[in-house]
């Protein structure tokens, strides 16, 4: 999935395995510091990302509401099933989809070696059209605030103790690791994409994340002693 996020009609692409806040928070972000500086407000959709929608008020989501104050933004949603409320990004959003649509019909086919090439064909594709409207762009680019000096960083952490079997489970998915880690209390990250082993302050191992349930990443290497023990 991939998710646009729109200003004066300028386009920034982020890819998202799912609508989490890991990756609404990294794409706004990516976002705002592609754009050198902070709008007044932003208005989304009612993605439960942001939105507490079983709520009556259907209010901000603590994580949501401390990205925006980080940003010091205002925050502002349409109602749900409402997207007129928001025709313009939303009408320019279906543009740049059709326009992915037709480039890839242009290109012959829709395979890609990997995800890294798959971006950057889309990213050459939002660039060419952004370079059309960057007059315009930088007219409003003198009301945007400050950056603030350092991102939020929305990862969740894990403590783990690793077994003998080497295998940790997070989120329903195993993962292997060093048998020489055994028996250390260690903490998880969980970014969007990847995970990270963390122990005494130090990253020690950067792991592909697995999406959904029931998933396994084995390495032999890292079992292999305690299978031969």
């Amino acid at each position: 999935m991939i998710r646009s996020i729109l200003e004066r009609n300028v386009s920034h692409v982020h890819l998202c395995h799912s609508e989490s806040f890991k990756a609404l928070s990294r794409g706004l972000q990516d976002a705002l510091h592609r754009a050198g500086g902070v709008p007044h407000r932003i208005r989304s959709d009612s993605l439960t990302a942001a939105v507490n929608n079983l709520s009556n008020d259907r209010e901000f989501t603590p994580q949501y509401r401390l990205l925006l104050t980080h940003y010091g933004v205002q925050g502002q949603r349409i109602n749900r099933q409402k997207p007129h409320e928001n025709g313009d990004v939303e009408s320019a959003h279906g543009h740049l989809k059709t326009a992915l649509d037709q480039s890839l019909l242009l290109r012959g086919n829709r395979d890609f070696d990997d995800v890294q090439q798959y971006m950057a064909f889309v990213e050459q594709l939002v660039a060419r059209r952004n370079a059309s409207r960057s007059v315009a762009f930088r007219e409003k680019f003198a009301m945007l605030g400050p950056l603030p000096a350092q991102r939020l960083n929305p990862f969740t952490v894990v403590p783990v103790t690793v077994k003998k079997d080497c295998i940790l489970r997070i989120e329903s998915n195993a993962y292997s690791v060093s048998s020489k880690y055994i028996g250390l209390a260690m903490e998880v990250h969980i970014e969007q994409d990847h995970l990270e082993l963390w122990y005494r302050n130090e990253c020690l191992e950067r792991m592909p994340r697995l999406f959904g349930k029931g998933k396994e990443a084995i390495d032999f290497r890292h079992v292999i002693d305690s299978l031969i023990r």
